[in-house]
């Protein structure tokens, strides 16, 4: 039986086994580095190939282990999900006691990337099993960690919370991850309450992490999202007594605060133009930018001055997930100014030159399309705009909307 296994094509199970021949150097744990190093490098081929090399040379069972299992992460990063699921397969059949949680993980991964639900159940359920039969604490944590990471990767929030709340005490050794996992999740999962008691615990027990500042901007975010604004003020206010270095990103949210929490344009903008005056950190004054340019386009309704703003920090980064909202921001300034065609324009090349991060915004961008061609006067043109719209986007509220508006018409 052969295993087909990308740039392996040929090699069989016995080969993988056979003894070196005498004219033969045996591959060593460098060789393995030497592979490891070409991948970190971005060098997937060459990478490959020294794997290839590696076990076509009669390596030692945990040589063979290890080049079957990084050969499977390659070709998995590289999107080669028939060959990484081969490699991990063959590996799972013939070893199965090495790193078994991670090879299940990844196998139960690269299938419902495939869409292959059968399959990614089997070893989901597999993963779950052999963690209830494991007798090694250090293996149950990590089956435990990466059923976990599942539900997160596949976007199931509410079972990923639960996941990492159930394990919490079962593995002081890694509490510190669990924690921020349950804070993370509690917040994607939008049980902010949960999220905000987990958040600021995992800062006050770790303010040495590196995911510090992550954590506590996310409670600030989670203050708000359950519409205690004030609290979140006071928080930000504390956090940069002990964490000083954080003031600008600190003013900045305390910007977005005070508009969309507290409906004050002007202390919010004050607090922006702080950052932009002091020019530290050149991101964060492109944010400070965009607040002032938000709040003087939606809240002051100053047109010009808004799109001069926008159009001013639209290039300097063009692949951060704001730029799709600044481009259409400026789309929206002329759309507001009866420039209904060049609106529909600007927002149809921000869908083309800037990554949309979220379904939504996409949805919402195709929808105000074909609400701008109608304000022009185009029925034609939006109703087309507005059914690519209901067969792209089937299930969204914009989809929605623009089927309402389609009806209205037929009236």
């Amino acid at each position: 039986m052969r295993f087909h296994l990308g740039l392996f094509t040929g090699l069989t199970l016995p080969l993988l086994f056979a003894c070196p021949s005498p004219a033969q150097t045996a591959p060593t744990a460098a060789d393995l580095g030497a592979a490891y190093q070409l991948f970190k490098a971005g060098k997937s081929t060459e990478a490959l190939i020294k794997y290839k090399a590696i076990l076509a040379a009669h390596p030692t069972a945990e040589l063979q282990q290890q080049a079957l299992f990084w050969s499977g992460i390659v070709q998995e990063s590289s999107g080669l999900d028939d060959d990484a699921i081969a490699s991990f397969e063959l590996l799972s059949s013939t070893s199965p006691g090495y790193r078994w949680p991670e090879v299940l993980h990844k196998l139960t991964m690269r299938y419902h990337a495939k869409g292959d639900a059968a399959k990614e159940k089997y070893f989901l359920d597999q993963l779950k099993l052999r963690r209830g039969a494991s007798s090694a604490q250090a293996d149950k944590a990590r089956a435990d960690l990466l059923i976990g990471d599942y539900f997160k990767q596949t976007g199931d929030w509410t079972a990923a919370y639960q996941q990492f709340q159930s394990i919490q005490a079962s593995y002081p050794e890694h509490a510190q991850d669990i924690l921020f996992q349950i804070a993370y999740t509690a917040h994607s999962a939008g049980k902010y309450t949960e999220a905000i008691t987990a958040g600021q615990s995992y800062v006050k027990k770790y303010p040495a992490s590196p995911q510090f500042e992550e954590a506590a901007f996310r409670v600030v975010e989670d203050l708000g999202y359950a519409d205690r604004y004030k609290e979140a003020l006071d928080y930000l206010d504390n956090l940069v007594v002990n964490r000083p270095d954080l003031q600008t990103r600190a003013l900045v949210v305390k910007a977005d605060v005070l508009l969309d929490g507290l409906k004050d344009p002007k202390a919010s903008n004050a607090a922006a133009q702080i950052v932009i005056d002091a020019n530290k950190d050149p991101y964060q004054v492109y944010l400070a930018k965009y607040r002032v340019a938000w709040t003087t386009l939606n809240w002051l309704h100053d047109m010009p001055k808004a799109r001069q703003i926008l159009t001013e920090i639209l290039p300097l980064y063009p692949k951060d997930n704001l730029a799709i909202e600044i481009a259409s921001d400026i789309a929206s300034s002329y759309n507001t100014e009866g420039d209904h065609a060049k609106a529909a324009l600007l927002w149809r090349e921000a869908l083309t030159k800037y990554p949309c991060p979220v379904p939504e915004w996409d949805a919402w961008i195709h929808y105000m399309i074909g609400h701008a061609y109608m304000e022009a006067g185009d029925k034609d043109a939006a109703k087309k705009e507005w059914n690519d719209l209901a067969i792209t986007h089937i299930s969204d509220s914009w989809s929605d909307a623009a089927k309402r508006e389609m009806k209205r018409w037929a009236k």
